[in-house]
């Protein structure tokens, strides 16, 4: 695959790594709707908070698209990929752990550092890196299934990621049978690494799907669908809040992430034939692949770049609508990770982790 093919692969990345950012952003943007209950708003903010929950899944789509028709001994794959990332894990995570001390007055304890390191997740964001480093355990095995599925057996895959991550819990709970559930020993050998299809279907869109299958009218399908099936997660985070009488970020994302595949499929597969359909100028290409290299060390990074840019936010409230101000503070947090980014990358030998 030639450089400049890779363009919208870059894209998507940076459309994620914003939206991953506002994702964090509590009831600043994210979680407003669940502040905002009479505000003519509300619907927009909802639809936000569950359409914004795309990114991640793009993001495994990519690494999918990229990694899955490489061809590398497991040694390789150990050596290149599963210890890189184990040693961003353990750096990133020091350096949370040395940020949060910092900043709330506590000292640096080793002990409490490595066993929540093992166990848990100095800051919650990781989490990300942990859930991919399984996926670089299993790329070998997962490399010799993406190379020889066909094209009905992925749609199959997706199909069921669908059914039983989504349209089955919903349906339990809007027919009041959320006390009476699916075995689960039966979904969870039917399906439960849903990381790990997105991570295949990247490959499936990528090299599977035919040049011939990407076209105007499949694209406006898969919009409408995406369009309702965000309509369906938000009716039915309005439906449990009235059940349970509560509405917060901790308790309130059940139905968030329900059909999130189909408009991250659509996202993959609009932007894709864009970039098949139209010319894109080489400097905007140009652009476009700069920002996409320095999504990883935002990513890395984004905690303290939301934390250090929340003035905008502050100062922008007063003045504007909240979610506007939020957007715009995103934007900013984003900006000066793309600066750092790009400075740290000039260091000898972090660019090659970052």
């Amino acid at each position: 695959m030639e450089k400049r093919s890779l363009t919208h692969l870059e894209l998507f990345r940076v459309i994620a790594i914003y939206w991953v950012m506002f994702n964090h952003t509590g009831t600043s943007g994210f979680f407003l709707f669940s502040v905002s209950e009479g505000s003519f708003l509300y619907p927009v903010y909802l639809f936000m908070s569950i359409g914004c929950k795309f990114a991640v899944p793009l993001f495994f789509m990519v690494s999918g698209a990229l990694l899955l028709g490489k061809n590398e001994s497991i040694g390789t794959v150990y050596k290149k990929r599963v210890l890189r990332m184990v040693i961003v894990l353990v750096v990133v995570s020091l350096m949370y752990q040395l940020y949060f001390c910092l900043r709330e007055g506590t000292a640096f304890q080793l002990g409490v550092f490595l066993k929540t390191l093992y166990s848990s997740t100095i800051s919650t964001p990781l989490w990300y890196l942990y859930a991919y480093l399984a996926i670089m355990s299993m790329l070998p095995l997962l490399r010799r299934m993406a190379q020889h599925m066909t094209a009905n057996e992925y749609v199959y895959l997706a199909g069921m990621s669908i059914l039983l991550v989504g349209v089955i819990p919903i349906l339990q709970y809007r027919l009041g049978l959320d006390a009476v559930t699916i075995n689960s020993n039966l979904r969870g050998a039917l399906f439960t690494a849903t990381n790990v299809v997105y991570f295949m279907m990247g490959y499936f869109f990528e090299h599977i799907l035919s040049e011939e299958h990407y076209n105007r009218k499949n694209a406006v399908i898969g919009i409408v669908l995406s369009l309702l099936s965000i309509g369906v997660c938000c009716y039915m985070t309005v439906f449990r809040a009235k059940i349970t009488g509560e509405c917060n970020e901790s308790v309130s994302q059940v139905f968030h992430n329900s059909l999130v595949a189909i408009p991250t499929y659509t996202i993959y597969y609009c932007g894709k034939l864009l970039f098949m359909r139209k010319h894109i100028p080489d400097k905007v290409q140009k652009v476009i692949r700069f920002l996409g290299g320095t999504t990883f060390g935002i990513y890395l990074l984004e905690r303290i770049l939301r934390d250090q840019t929340k003035f905008v936010f502050t100062a922008l409230k007063p003045y504007i609508h909240t979610m506007p101000a939020c957007l715009i503070w995103i934007l900013c947090a984003f900006i000066l990770g793309v600066a750092v980014t790009w400075v740290l990358k000039k260091i000898p030998g972090i660019k090659k982790f970052i």
